[in-house]
Order: C-alpha cells, then sequence, then structure tokens
C-alpha cells in the first residue's frame, strides 16, 4: 500500500518525540506524546471517512454513466460527511449495518468474504475500532479524554484497518459482477422439466 498523510504523521511525530526524550524534556515529551496520539487517532478515522467517501462516490459514478443524478443524491445525502458516521454501527465488531444499505444481498456476500478471509474480519474490527476510539474522543471531552492505547498500538490499528476502506471498492465491483452474471444465465427451459 501506499504511504499515506497518516503515515507520515506517525513518522514525523515519532521523530519529533525521539528528539525531545534525547534532549531529556521529560515533561514535554509526555505532553508531546499524549496530544500525538489524539492527533493519530483522528488524523486516521478522517482518512477514513474522506477514502471511503470518496470511493463509493466513484462507485455510484462508475454504474450510472451519462446521469450524474445518482451519484449526485448519494454525495448530497447518503456519502456526505455529515453523515458518514451513521452508515456504521460503531460500538458492534461487525459492518452489518453499512453492508445491508446495499441490499442484503451484499451483506450475504461481505459476510461470506469475511469467514473466508479472517483477515478481512480483522480488518473490519479494526476500522471499527479507529471509529468507535474517535467517537469517544471527540464526544467526551477532547482535551481531558486519556486515551489508553499509545501512539503505536493506534497506529497498528490503522494499518490493520486499511485493507477493509481500500478492498471496498473491489468487493462492490465482484458483487456486482456476480449479480450481472446470474442474471445472464439462462433460466431453464422446457427440456428441462422431467
Amino acid at each position: 500500500m501506499e504511504t499515506t498523510v497518516v503515515d507520515r504523521l506517525f513518522i514525523e511525530l515519532t521523530e519529533l518525540k525521539q528528539i525531545l526524550k534525547d534532549r531529556g524534556e521529560i515533561s514535554l515529551y509526555s505532553s508531546a506524546d499524549e496530544n500525538f496520539k489524539k492527533s493519530l487517532l483522528l488524523a486516521a478515522a478522517s482518512y477514513f471517512d474522506y477514502r471511503l467517501r470518496h470511493l463509493l462516490l466513484l462507485f455510484f459514478a462508475k454504474h450510472t454513466p451519462g446521469s450524474t443524478v445518482v451519484s449526485e443524491f448519494a454525495k448530497n445525502t447518503v456519502i456526505n460527511s455529515r453523515q458518514y458516521h451513521s452508515l456504521f454501527e460503531w460500538e458492534t465488531k461487525n459492518a452489518n449495518k453499512f453492508y445491508r444499505l446495499f441490499g442484503d444481498g451484499f451483506k450475504t456476500f461481505m459476510r461470506k468474504r469475511e469467514t473466508d478471509l479472517p483477515k478481512f474480519t480483522e480488518s473490519v474490527e479494526a476500522f471499527l475500532e479507529i471509529g468507535r476510539d474517535r467517537n469517544r474522543l471527540v464526544h467526551q471531552n477532547f482535551a481531558a479524554y486519556v486515551l489508553e492505547k499509545d501512539a503505536s498500538e493506534i497506529y497498528e490499528i490503522y494499518k490493520k484497518a486499511q485493507p477493509f476502506v481500500e478492498d471496498l471498492s473491489s468487493c462492490l465491483e465482484e458483487y456486482v459482477n456476480n449479480m450481472a452474471a446470474e442474471r445472464a444465465q439462462p433460466s431453464g427451459t422446457l427440456g428441462d422439466i422431467p
């Protein structure tokens, strides 16, 4: 995967903390560490928010060629930044609510993918954990909130969550192609009746 803004932030802030530590600035180091973890978590959640909405808009635009009606509707309602957090049930360990938005067939398709690919399931859970922790941070007094995870743990969860977001468009495409192939199959003939 390519280097993201979250990767760069993690590297830069890790270097900054090391400089403070090397200079013996323990209280500044501690303060930087606390703020760094929060910034990293917000950056990861924001990045996923942006990427997921962008991928979905591209998907809708691709599947409604010659017309912007569907993609504009999606952009202005379901996929706008104020509605993003309503697409998921952040307190759960699955993305069923999100999958169901595309229909029960897609939900079944994705649940099978999770069963067949345990690493993908881990990615979904990590994605939801980032969103859940982000919500707690911003809704429970950001400045006073104590984040239990350290920066390295947050970064590892972010890395683990990436495949869910990055693979989502290919999952949608695979599902659409499977449905098109099923519709193209002949639906039986009189010769099939015993």
